[in-house]
């Protein structure tokens, strides 16, 4: 027997094109359940204050006080939020019966088509004004992007875009899951999906939140089939460290938890009110050894840590100043030599891909400017697709992740052409392994040579940057008791491991994986 037989259950919901669909949609999953309901449309204090951006408004709240008054009056007996509008600590009297699964919590950038440029970080151009009020991602966009304009934005999702599309703004971010629930697909404006391990969501961005008076127990009990309780653990994780901060929605803090089978990865972004002084931490490991307040002393005190990395950073990149506004002493030193070898000019008749295995390939590359302009450009890893557009290149294929699996799709990309393979004389050839002997030509641009290994003095941290350098270092020198190893992949990590040492692995190939998880060491 349904215990809300003789019931309508009236649900609360601001009145905004996203909130009305998130309401309607747990609308007809409790008609399923054979619940009767009606929707009553609230006004809150974000609806009515356009005005001002969310960090100069007073209090938090801004999307759910009033309706949580209303729930608490019984003027309302469910409301739905969108979870990251929901303050970390609850009104006495009110709890959170259930949360939904997760729409895609990742952000979109809005695009007009004269503000794109493919060959810079975001694929903005230099100077571009983008629109958003929030201080997450306006912290986030001066982490990528010093030099982009940051503008206010405020209005439902609708209106934004409006707003973009009459030139008030060169891009605009929004959550992927509003344009998903809305169906919203804009005309003449590019659109591009930021993946949320580097662009952080807000806790819980993508859930929805049914929230009920903690003496209602007949409705908590009935909203149970629409809890999913793995969505809930992660969410809980994220907005753990934001209840240590003691923050609503307008702290510029960023979390992303994924875990599976007791394992879990935690992407964690954090700056100041004003958006300065950016930090970001990465955790792995089991879902037990995680910690909130672990996770916010990493992202708040200073690190203090004496760290050695394997290659030169570019001074004026994102992950050489993640690690010293972290408070970290960084030396760089490569154990290898780079040689340039002479090589003959490619015959381009025969050639439709032309694929560089490192940035260093790129470099030494003597043909670069004689390619024809129907030759496609394929490479491994974001630092070599940086290096070309640097250039004024713009790559066709950027593999990312496991070299073997790279090379398998780019194998099918490949079918029946051929491509010109641009590596060192004595690489791992990782890539030509998965190909056909008559689908390409190698051409050797470079030999690597490793160095002795002068190291004078002690560091708490050494990251490596590639199995050469892991080979010239041990070599002709050892690690210290207390110092603690980071490999940029899982090959450089293997080397480290054959040598009897533990190591933690960077969650992609590039540098600045590389220092969120130097900067997530203990």
């Amino acid at each position: 027997m349904n215990p809300l037989a003789n019931r309508t259950v009236v649900i609360g919901s601001r009145g905004s094109d996203l909130a009305l669909w998130q309401a309607h949609h747990v609308q007809s999953q409790l008609q399923e359940l054979g619940i009767v309901t009606r929707i009553e449309i609230i006004k809150t204090q974000g609806d009515i204050i356009q005005h001002l951006s969310f960090d100069k408004m007073e209090g938090k709240g801004f999307f759910t006080k009033e309706i949580e008054a209303a729930l608490l009056d019984k003027s309302i007996d469910l409301a739905v939020h969108s979870h990251k509008d929901l303050e970390t600590t609850a009104p006495p009297g009110l709890v959170v019966a259930a949360v939904s699964e997760r729409e895609n919590p990742a952000e979109l950038l809005l695009m007009h088509p004269h503000a794109y440029d493919p060959l810079k970080p975001l694929h903005l151009r230099e100077g571009a004004v983008v629109g958003t009020s929030a201080a997450r991602r306006k912290g986030q966009l001066k982490m990528w992007r010093r030099d982009l304009q940051i503008k206010d934005l405020r209005g439902n999702v609708p209106t934004r875009i409006q707003k973009l599309q009459r030139g008030d703004y060169d891009a605009i971010l929004l959550a992927r899951a509003g344009m998903t629930r809305l169906e919203l697909k804009p005309q003449e404006i590019i659109i591009e999906e930021l993946d949320p391990r580097w662009f952080v969501p807000a806790p819980a961005q993508g859930v929805l939140a049914l929230q009920v008076r903690e003496d209602d127990s007949e409705l908590f009990q009935a909203l149970q089939p629409l809890n999913s309780s793995e969505v809930a653990a992660n969410i809980g994780r994220e907005r753990g460290v934001l209840k240590q901060l003691q923050g609503g929605c307008q702290v510029p803090f960023g979390a992303l938890c994924s875990a599976e089978n007791g394992s879990m990865q935690y992407w964690a972004f954090l700056a100041n009110r004003s958006g300065e002084a950016p930090r970001r931490v990465y955790f792995t490991g089991s879902s037990a050894d995680f910690s909130a307040d672990k996770m916010l002393a990493k992202l708040q005190a200073p690190r203090n840590k004496r760290v050695l990395v394997t290659r030169e950073m570019r001074p004026d990149g994102t992950a050489f100043r993640m690690l010293q506004e972290a408070g970290c002493e960084v030396a760089q030193q490569s154990f290898i030599n780079i040689l340039p070898l002479p090589h003959d000019a490619p015959d381009w008749k025969k050639v439709n891909w032309l694929f560089f295995t490192s940035a260093n390939a790129v470099e030494h590359f003597s043909y670069l400017s004689s390619k024809p302009g129907d030759v496609r450009v394929a490479v491994i890893g974001k630092g070599t697709m940086q290096r070309l557009a640097d250039l004024g290149i713009e790559a066709d294929f950027v593999g990312l992740g496991n070299t073997s699996d790279v090379a398998e799709v780019f194998r099918e990309e490949l079918g029946n052409g051929h491509a010109l393979v641009v590596c060192a004389s004595n690489g791992m050839r990782t890539v030509q392994r998965a190909l056909k002997p008559e689908h390409f030509t190698e051409i050797h641009a470079y030999r690597t040579e490793e160095a002795p290994a002068l190291v004078k003095e002690s560091f708490d941290i050494i990251a490596f940057t590639s199995p050469s350098n892991v080979r010239a270092f041990f070599a002709s020198a050892d690690i210290g008791v207390n110092t603690q190893c980071v490999a940029i992949g899982r090959a450089t990590a293997r080397e480290i491991e054959s040598r009897g040492y533990s190591c933690a692995v960077a969650w992609e190939t590039t540098e600045e994986a590389l220092a969120d998880t130097i900067l997530g060491l203990d």
